[in-house]
């Protein structure tokens, strides 16, 4: 009545606020992705990015360089390298930060078209939240969300609410599942009980069922052309569950899987932080919504659904800024009340327990508040300075990088001692040996264990990085048993100096010699010294 009366909140005003909050939100949010365009390095992205590298040097994924992750995030740092072609460090980072910011603006648009405006509450909400679980890097979750939310959204609108789908709508779930089942492997188990249900929903209908099988399908061999299959499933599956998880899983234990399974009962807290307002906020309409769906007799498929929604977090037991694990499961426990809701008020104008006009009062109070606290907080009071960010980040890549670029030859290669990946794409180098990545794990593996000590014993690479504070007790110890790299420096490397102090940068002997002057000299001013032979 109050709506009736006032004439304020008619469709058309709700329309035209909703659009005006998502246009001052993307320029905004724009703002914020270049401001920490250059901050906060973290280890995966940098594998992922100088994978994209390999792409585009005609490495093959899995066969000729070894890594763990699925493949969407490669092809999508070979795509990004390809379009702007950048030519320094800093443009490279740069670009890929902007363009994830491009990728969840287009899915944020393909998510409110296909469901309707107030799908801009989630991208208010969850857009802020993602910065403090490394939502603006180029990882595989960041990639997965948006599809994941689509997912579950055609999946709810045919599964709970039993709607019509369309054409266009089964075609973009089955794009969406390629891209979640590609990009992230912890999101299989719900991903398959999504499209199972999805299918049997659809039995009587033969054109959905094909355009939702045959869709997948062709993606699959598509992707298999460019990536072989049996390297694909050794490194992302057998070696994953083989070696990976025993070795890096903090889940102990019943009541470990437990907690993981009942976030966020398990993890509520009481901190004046954003995640948490959201979460609490987002707690009391499932609540309301399980009430809603028992009187209108769905309260089993809903079941299914939040079932669903947890099985999507199977790897952190806590919500806590930096957990970026959690991302996918965030994002769907964001999206799904409100898109159970766009469906419930096309049903009846009172949903029993749900009341439209105070559920997006709630909304626009939550989105306000993690907003304006912004507005005072760090993300968007903060100007970073993009060159120091940068300097303190990656200046020890560009140098490094830099280095072993002014004195290489073709075909040289690099083997960087426990990571910096990085390094890879400033020099041109090529791998000395397929994993990309150092971690003492993968060298439990027994084809890396052998393949890096003939490597190192019968053909060194000509540089070795060493990041580590000594030799005698370093982590390169800890990766390779029986001091094989320690000794092998020591007997067939010389290590360089960097303004009159030991680096981490060792060049073998025997390529000390065929250096030439003119390389010498751009090394030199590049402030390494000539070792004295």
């Amino acid at each position: 009545m109050l709506i009736k009366k006032t004439g304020l909140l008619t469709k058309k005003n709700l329309f035209i606020l909703l659009i005006v909050l998502f246009i001052f939100y993307s320029f905004q949010l724009w703002r914020v992705a270049h401001n920490y365009s250059q901050s906060f390095r973290f280890g995966d992205e940098d594998a992922h990015m100088t994978g994209g590298y390999l792409l585009l040097k005609e490495y093959k994924l899995y066969k000729d360089f070894s890594v763990n992750h699925q493949p969407s995030v490669y092809f999508f740092s070979a795509f990004v390298q390809k379009i702007f072609s950048p030519n320094t460090l800093y443009a490279f980072i740069g670009r890929h930060r902007e363009m994830i910011f491009l990728y969840s603006y287009f899915w944020n648009l393909l998510l409110i078209y296909i469901f309707g405006p107030l799908m801009i509450f989630f991208t208010l909400i969850f857009e802020i939240c993602k910065y403090w679980m490394l939502g603006n890097k180029v990882l595989s979750d960041p990639l997965a969300v948006y599809p994941f939310v689509l997912c579950f959204g055609i999946f709810i609108k045919r599964f709970l609410f039993n709607k019509s789908i369309k054409t266009l709508e089964i075609f973009l779930f089955s794009l969406s599942t390629f891209i979640v089942a590609f990009s992230l492997l912890p999101l299989w188990p719900s991903l398959f009980i999504i499209n199972a249900l999805l299918l049997l929903s659809n039995i009587k209908n033969r054109r959905l069922i094909v355009w939702q099988l045959i869709s997948l399908i062709l993606l699959l061999l598509i992707m298999f052309l460019f990536v072989p299959i049996a390297d694909y499933i050794k490194e992302t599956i057998v070696y994953n569950y083989q070696y990976l998880l025993p070795n890096i899983s903090r889940v102990r234990g019943l009541w470990g899987q437990l907690k993981i399974f009942f976030v966020p009962f398990t993890t509520l807290h009481l901190k004046p932080n954003n995640i948490e307002l959201s979460v609490w906020f987002f707690l009391i309409t499932y609540l309301l919504l399980t009430l809603t769906f028992i009187r209108t007799k769905r309260f089993l498929r809903w079941m299914i659904i939040i079932i669903t929604i947890a099985l999507s977090n199977n790897r952190s037991a806590t919500v806590v800024y930096g957990n970026f694990h959690m991302l996918p499961w965030l994002g769907s426990f964001f999206a799904i009340p409100t898109l159970s809701f766009i469906f419930l008020i096309k049903e009846v104008k009172k949903t029993h327990y749900f009341r439209p006009f105070l559920y997006i009062i709630g909304l626009l109070f939550v989105s306000a508040t993690i907003w304006l606290n912004f507005f005072g907080g760090i993300l968007f009071n903060i100007n970073n300075n993009l060159a120091t960010e940068h300097h303190i980040n990656y200046s020890d890549s560009v140098k490094y990088g830099l280095g072993i670029k002014a004195v290489k030859n073709k075909g040289d290669r690099v083997l960087a001692i426990p990571n910096d990946m990085l390094v890879f794409w400033v020099s041109g180098t090529d791998l000395a040996v397929r994993p990309l990545e150092s971690y003492h794990w993968q060298y439990l593996i027994p084809e890396y264990s052998d393949e890096i000590k003939e490597v190192l014993s019968n053909n060194p690479p000509e540089f070795i990085l060493v990041h580590d504070s000594g030799l005698n007790s370093s982590m390169a110890d800890k990766f390779f048993p029986e001091g094989l790299i320690a000794d092998r420096l020591k007997q067939s490397y010389i290590r360089i100096n960097h303004l009159g102090k030991p680096s981490h940068l060792f060049i073998l002997k025997n390529r000390v010699a065929t250096i030439t002057n003119e390389q010498w000299q751009e090394f030199n001013y590049l402030l390494f010294e000539k070792p004295a032979i």
